[in-house]
């Protein structure tokens, strides 16, 4: 059975220091993470957060945040459709085309999932972490600098990110979902 999944990654062979080339998948993801931290920064110190339940302890009533998100299946649905359909799977290999093509249910389980979740303040790892996959962007293909990293995150995640960002949230009722901004 061929593999439908656009997952899969074509880089290679790489470019060493050395001037020689390696197809060896280790060796590469080691010249793709030179390559990366080259280019990353580092926030600055006053910017980092240390410790967040001190930096949210301050957050009042008057403060911008979101006190709740009213969640909608229906809303869910409309996230779901807007997935590329052959988008590559986050690290908890949830397929977008199974996700599409059981969008209805999907998007009712999902509603409960994210509820329990807002409500326990609890969030699995696997939805917190993303993947890094190089994306060609010009030049030679055997050289680490003409790659940029993406992060490629779970599509659960990604639908609930599209849901709270949407300029209609909490449509289904007719009115804006219970936050303040």
């Amino acid at each position: 059975m061929q593999n439908k999944n656009k997952s899969a990654s074509n880089i290679g062979p790489l470019r060493k220091g050395d001037g020689t080339f390696t197809d060896d998948n280790k060796e590469m993801s080691e010249i793709l993470r030179f390559q990366y931290n080259t280019v990353f920064t580092e926030p600055l110190n006053t910017l980092k957060i240390n410790d967040p339940n001190e930096f949210f302890l301050n957050v009042t009533p008057t403060s911008n945040y979101i006190s709740d998100v009213t969640l909608s299946s229906l809303d869910l649905e409309v996230a779901i459709d807007s997935m590329l359909m052959h988008s590559a799977p986050g690290p908890d290999s949830w397929n977008s085309v199974f996700i599409k093509k059981c969008k209805i249910p999907f998007s009712q389980a999902l509603n409960i999932f994210w509820r329990r979740s807002l409500n326990t303040e609890v969030i699995p790892d696997i939805l917190k972490t993303a993947e890094i996959a190089p994306l060609h962007t010009r030049g030679s293909k055997t050289d680490a600098k003409h790659y940029r990293p993406i992060a490629v995150t779970s599509h659960i995640t990604w639908n609930h990110n599209r849901y709270i960002t949407s300029p209609n949230m909490g449509s289904e009722q007719g009115t804006p979902a219970s936050h303040s901004c």
